[in-house]
């Protein structure tokens, strides 16, 4: 299992959001709201930290090419806990049948 508490990244979270991976699921504390995303790792094609047009350091997760789970803003002091959790999402989706 891994988990990632990240910092604040706007002034309307009031909390840290946490992302959660348990192999299976991976699942999102939203920190602005009350609300949890869970996401089956077959439902995730890609997963991915990249760059925005502003140079800014984005989570992003891909249903397919052309539909985006979610995206999440990374903070540098998060940047390296968010890759460990990257690689390990990869790995189990890698070794994911059904």
């Amino acid at each position: 299992m891994v988990r990632v508490k990240l910092h604040k990244t706007n002034k309307w979270d009031y909390l840290d959001r946490i992302m959660v991976c348990d192999g299976e699921v991976l699942e999102i504390f939203d920190g602005g709201n009350d609300k949890t995303f869970r996401y089956h790792l077959g439902q995730i094609q890609d997963i991915r930290v990249d760059a925005d047009n502003k140079g800014n350091h984005v989570l992003k997760a891909m249903y397919n090419p052309d539909v985006t789970l979610f995206t999440q803003k990374i903070d540098q002091e998060d940047l390296s806990k968010v890759n460990e959790l990257v690689a390990e999402v990869q790995k189990a989706m890698a070794s994911l049948t059904f």
